[in-house]
């Protein structure tokens, strides 16, 4: 045993781990491990490698190897926690991580993790709890505390979410996404006043920052300021240097005419939207703007057009919102066109596929929501329902579920029962734009 010769194979393992080599630096931890193989030090190093690596049961038996040399060790119950949170044995990571708090390992970053796990585990209050705990201990981390707001607006606690807000833009000023929530946050809360002066104090901190040029164009749109929107957007793109994203002023214009009510610009800028991604490298697809397109389109009866742009949505492989949509659009703008066959064999398309989509992704309610549709153009009235009521029951706070209740309702006649419906649709509300699950 060469305690030296270990200490600068390990010493020589970590610089390799450092710099992304983690195979390379698993040879030299295993030369240290030789020399010395009763280092905890060593084990640990073996252990982050392979779950680099992503060798989770060859990274737990390296720590567990670390843990019978030192018990005592906090660390190495927080890693052990962590990767079994990798193998979604949530149960067991959360053991650890106490473990690892009661011998005294109490990092912020530990916090963090529980706090994210028990939010996935719907257990808020335990989330918010952590959360904090994490906030103590890092209060600088400006991701901990823009998630916590985000937990409070998920709860529909919008004075608390502020309230983090403004001291997450107090303690970590240059963490952007501070002000950008929080200036959103009091639009949709309809504090205008309060609104326009975060705006205004971000622009005199970040003159040169284009990202609040875009909130606060969004900002004079909700106030029906459209010139001045406008206005504040040109005078933008004429800055020599602006850092102005194409694509998302384009989405912001048409957001702009679109509240005016002038469709053919609003088509215009969403089809530069489409190109502004496009042009990126490498290019990217847009099922945002061609989303909205489609909408567009259908509003003004061209229908051959949402057509196409319902084609092209089925054709982006990622997988959300708007490309499912796509499966209910498609036989919509054919049964428009008065192309009854195929419209009807799209929808039934429509209906396995968005079936498929929900038995491997139970949790993407979206899927039942244009199943629905297109079961009742199917005039599957019965089987849409019954789904109806699954998804409101899963999420009760949906304006639009309510919404496309009260269609089918209305259709199967049901009067009563659909004005109440209606009644429940307009009652809801909510920010829930800002969450990241809603982020599209």
């Amino acid at each position: 045993m060469n305690e030296m010769l270990a200490t600068e194979y390990l010493k020589q393992g970590e610089v390799l781990l450092e710099n992304g080599k983690d195979e390379y630096s698993l040879q030299y931890f295993k030369k240290a491990e030789q020399e010395n193989p009763f280092s905890s030090v060593v084990y640990i190093g073996m252990g982050i490698a392979y779950t680099n690596m992503e060798q989770y049961g060859q990274a737990e038996d390296s720590f567990l190897k670390a843990l019978k040399v030192n018990s005592e060790e906090g660390n190495i119950y927080f890693h052990l926690g962590n990767i079994n949170f990798l193998k979604n044995e949530k149960v067991k990571g959360i053991q650890y991580y106490n473990q690892a708090i009661a011998k005294g390992y109490d990092e912020s970053q530990l916090y963090y993790n529980l706090g994210i796990v028990y939010e996935e585990e719907g257990e808020d209050i335990l989330a918010l709890r952590n959360y904090s705990k994490a906030i103590i201990k890092a209060p600088l981390r400006g991701e901990i505390r823009l998630r916590k707001a985000q937990l409070y607006i998920k709860q529909k606690k919008y004075h608390e979410a502020v309230q983090a807000l403004e001291e997450m833009t107090l303690e970590c000023p240059d963490y952007f996404e501070g002000y950008h929530m929080k200036i959103r946050l009091y639009s949709d809360m309809e504090e205008y006043d309060k609104s326009l002066a975060a705006v205004e104090e971000v622009r005199r901190i970040f003159p040169e920052d284009s990202g609040f040029v875009l909130d606060q164009a969004n900002l004079y749109a909700d106030l029906n300021r459209f010139d001045e929107a406008l206005e504040v957007l040109e005078a933008e793109e004429g800055r020599i240097g602006n850092g102005l994203d194409k694509r998302e002023a384009a989405i912001e214009r048409a957001r702009i005419y679109a509240l005016k009510g002038n469709m053919q610009e609003t088509i215009s800028n969403l089809i530069k939207a489409k190109e502004a991604s496009n042009e990126k490298v490498p290019p990217e697809s847009d099922p945002a703007a061609e989303y909205f397109l489609l909408n567009c389109y259908i509003s003004i009866e061209d229908y051959e057009k949402a057509l196409d742009c319902a084609k092209s949505l089925k054709g982006i492989e990622e997988t959300g919102y708007y490309t499912l949509a796509a499966y209910y659009y498609e036989p919509y703008c054919l049964q428009k066109l008065q192309r009854e066959k195929e419209s009807k064999e799209l929808y039934q398309v429509g209906v396995e596929k968005l079936r498929s989509h929900s038995l491997e992704y139970p949790h993407h309610l979206d899927a039942y929501f244009f199943r629905i549709l297109c079961l009742k153009d199917l005039k599957m009235y019965d089987k849409a329902l019954e789904l109806s009521d699954y998804i409101i029951k899963v999420k009760d706070d949906s304006a639009e579920f309510y919404a496309i209740r009260e269609m089918l309702l209305s259709e199967m006649g049901r009067e009563e029962e659909a004005k109440e419906a209606r009644a429940k649709s307009r009652s809801l509300g909510g920010i829930t734009a800002l969450l990241p699950a809603n982020g599209e």
